[in-house]
């Protein structure tokens, strides 16, 4: 079975309603062979206590779902400004505005240990699902989460731990990495999945796409993408609707292949770039 990294966020609602999509488990994932070799280090430490007891990060948001809905997404941060806030992130990549009518989504984000890819509707040529392209420093967002874990280290070990569907995951994160209670946080780690159901909605024109209305991936075809499946979640239940399935046979089932790094989060919504980024 393919490995992935994976990379969620989770906020309670009543809490935190800024952050993307509260109260649901926001998953984005790539499989470990699109990876840059010799890049990734992440799990090579021992469980540590460290998580519990370290201050709560500062997870930066630019760009909210209210902009979705009202039809209002634009291009808001540069990928070189995302990255002088962390190196663990999740997103959507964009040009343009939809005010000025030049908007397009570049596809779903994700940074690991400051690699940073989007994930673009279609099919590549080997027929894996989901095209992946290396973000560079003038790529630009619609709505990214970014926190900084280069010092987080492992809160468990998880390897070989089942989990078999998206509330069993959330529960498990919740509880190996202590989480307390209302708590936002972000976390990621390694997995391989029984069940897997991915989209991106997004491609440039420019990218040239190879079917370019395949916007659901299964399986280890998927090369990764915003994981959908056992959840209620508007855009997800869009996907598959849109694919001709029922939502209620899109699983989401996988297995641990590595410790666990997560931290509770204060989330800091921003509404310009950094200074000097």
């Amino acid at each position: 079975m393919r490995e992935y990294e994976v990379v969620c966020s989770y906020a309670n609602p009543d809490i935190h309603p800024e952050i993307s999509s509260p109260g649901y488990l926001h998953i984005h994932t790539i499989a470990c062979d699109q990876l840059v070799a010799d890049e990734n280090q992440l799990y090579s430490e021992c469980a540590s206590e460290e998580v519990l007891t370290s201050p709560t990060l500062i997870c930066s948001q630019w760009g909210t779902m209210g902009q979705l809905y009202r039809s209002e997404r634009s291009a808001v941060v540069g990928h070189q400004t995302v990255k002088t806030a962390g190196d663990i992130a999740i997103g959507s990549a964009a040009k343009g505005s939809q005010i000025t009518g030049d908007f397009e989504g570049g596809g779903e984000a994700i940074m690991v240990n400051g690699q940073s890819f989007r994930i673009a509707r279609g099919r590549t040529v080997a027929h894996q699902e989901g095209v992946v392209h290396r973000m560079d420093n003038d790529d630009r967002y619609w709505t990214v989460q970014v926190a900084d874990f280069s010092n987080v280290q492992a809160a468990a070990d998880l390897n070989g731990i089942h989990f078999l569907s998206r509330e069993h995951l959330l529960h498990i994160l919740k509880i190996a990495g202590k989480i307390p209670a209302g708590s936002a946080f972000i976390a990621t780690f390694r997995a391989r999945f029984e069940d897997l159901w991915v989209r991106s909605n997004g491609g440039y024109k420019s990218d040239d796409i190879d079917i370019p209305t395949l916007a659901l991936f299964r399986g280890d075809r998927a090369n990764g993408g915003h994981v959908v499946g056992d959840s209620q979640e508007v855009g997800d239940m869009k996907s598959l609707h849109d694919s001709g399935l029922d939502p209620a046979l899109a699983k989401l089932k996988g297995e641990f292949i590595s410790p666990l790094r997560i931290r509770p989060i204060h989330i800091s919504v921003c509404n310009h770039e950094i200074a000097n980024a």
